[in-house]
């Protein structure tokens, strides 16, 4: 097995894992945030759940840091204009999940 082969094996295995790691209400987030989104538009909306600091630390903050999801102005991440958008990778994710 060449390198390329076995980097492309321990990446599918690496998303798999990611995959496996995600609630349905990160799914959830990464369907709704495709187009961009304020943050209380994403918890209110898409989950139902009050705009709350722990809300925002379980959803948005995990999927930023997997990288899934990313801010439309990351200059200023505490700007009220700030919206998310689902990257590559999270659309990948949700390949991966068939939403």
């Amino acid at each position: 097995m060449g390198n390329d082969q076995v980097n492309d094996k321990a990446g599918d295995q690496a998303e798999e894992e990611l995959a496996k790691e995600l609630q349905p209400e990160h799914l959830k987030v990464l369907y709704y945030a495709l187009k961009p989104a304020k943050r209380k538009d994403i918890l209110e909306e898409a989950l139902g759940l009050a705009n709350h600091t722990d809300n925002v630390r379980r959803y948005i903050n995990a999927l930023l840091e997997k990288g899934l999801l990313d801010q439309t102005i990351k200059y200023r991440p505490n700007s009220p204009l700030q919206q998310y958008v689902t990257t590559g990778k999270g659309r990948e994710m949700l390949k991966y999940h068939r939403l």
